[in-house]
């Protein structure tokens, strides 16, 4: 087969052509966003026909492959959904991200195939770091509450910057054949991984991030990017399954996502605004999220990846409520709800907003629900489950959800 035949060559190529056509657009954002929609959704179409072996696609280049599986084929299928979707929420008023949101969201997606589809997996760093200098457009560089954006995305760059060396490193390692450096690879890829998924204590960029970036970016910030370092470790997995043994994945993880659901659970707790409370709750679903990885050996594919897509979901949620109370940015948005609150207005813009909060600590009857309480039915048959780590995240949930009603009461 040929390159043109190829569709691990085509997921790769499509994104970064529609980015290339659109992003001359940006004087025309409307007609630019609608194009990305159209771009997006005719290309997760192309993907959800191509028919693919059990065994996936592969594409050799210069001794290297891309390899396109089934599941990797579903992924990308739900993430072009999404960034056709995100393009359409552009067009609202109050919510358009600027004249380079859809192409820069668009060409995103290019190197995270390719991160996830590389073999070996020692050159998916590269790819990492090109996913991380590319949301840096997505970040809004002004003086807000006294914290500059630009703070906020030098902190955000340092950690991941830190994240691609570690995860360079455990390539190194986890390639080689030397026996001996598998308890040090996989120890720098779960240190990668915890920087990725915000685990303790590398939590520190996930709150600055909400306050410095567009309400519609927070999907690509902190869905996207995490989402794609969780399926890397489950493609990467079934070659070296002996990672799931280390006592990085058995003990290190796990705690670390613990303790990120209880500090998140405090956090909550101590919002003064709906915009504190929205950050705080982001980090205790990506701590439960973190905490799937070191499961993927029990629940698989879906436990681990699962909790990222309903991420999206939830999110999206939040994005469309906002909109419907008129908030571009979540300081607007405490004005607004406040204005329509007075007025009697709020009813269905205010309970999405509040489901939306709902879905991200994974109540019942939420889309976050579906990943949160299948990966603790995961966790209780599995060999990591212990007695404090269920007490950290039971004192998590229960904290943010008084922190939820706290707000709610304040804020009625």
């Amino acid at each position: 087969m040929t390159m043109w035949t190829q569709p691990a060559f085509w997921l790769m190529l499509l994104p970064l052509v529609a980015a290339a056509t659109l992003w001359p657009a940006g004087r025309w954002p409307r007609a630019q966003a609608a194009a990305g929609v159209l771009l997006a959704w005719l290309s997760a179409a192309w993907l959800w026909w191509v028919d693919l072996p059990a065994a996936g696609a592969m594409w050799p280049v210069f001794g290297r492959a891309f390899v396109l599986t089934p599941a990797l084929q579903t992924l990308f299928v739900y993430l072009l959904l999404g960034a056709g979707l995100l393009s359409l929420l552009s067009l609202l008023p109050f919510l358009n991200s600027g004249p380079r949101f859809v192409p820069v969201m668009l060409a995103l997606l290019s190197p995270a195939a390719a991160m996830v589809m590389i073999r070996p997996f020692l050159l998916a760093a590269p790819f990492w770091l090109l996913l991380v200098v590319g949301t840096l457009s997505l970040f809004r560089y002004e003086k807000q509450s006294g914290v500059t954006a630009v703070q906020t995305a030098f902190r955000y760059w340092l950690l991941l910057l830190l994240a691609t060396l570690l995860l360079l490193l455990a390539g190194w390692m986890l390639g080689g054949t030397q026996a001996a450096l598998l308890l040090p690879g996989a120890r720098l890829l779960a240190l990668a991984l915890g920087i990725m998924l915000a685990g303790f204590p590398f939590f520190i960029w996930v709150r600055p991030v909400v306050t410095a970036v567009p309400l519609l970016a927070l999907p690509v910030l902190v869905g996207l990017l995490p989402l794609v370092a969780a399926a890397f470790y489950v493609t990467l997995l079934p070659a070296y399954p002996a990672l799931a043994q280390t006592d990085a994945f058995l003990v290190w993880l796990p705690w670390s996502a613990g303790l990120t659901v209880l500090l998140a659970g405090f956090l909550a707790l101590a919002a003064t605004d709906w915009r504190d409370l929205l950050g705080s709750l982001i980090l205790l679903d990506m701590g439960f999220a973190l905490l799937a990885l070191p499961l993927a050996g029990w629940g698989g594919w879906e436990t681990a990846v699962g909790p990222h897509l309903l991420r999206l979901v939830s999110l999206l949620l939040l994005v469309i409520g906002s909109y419907a109370v008129g908030g571009q940015s979540l300081s607007l948005f405490d004005n607004r709800y406040a204005l329509f609150r007075e007025q009697n207005l709020l009813k269905g813009a205010g309970w999405l907003w509040t489901y939306g909060l709902l879905s991200l600590l994974g109540l019942p009857l939420t889309p976050g629900f579906y990943g949160r309480w299948p990966l603790l039915a995961t966790l209780g048959s599995s060999e990591i489950a212990s007695l404090p780590l269920a007490l950290l995240l039971v004192g998590g949930l229960a904290l943010a959800l008084l922190g939820i009603g706290r707000q709610v009461w304040t804020n009625p």
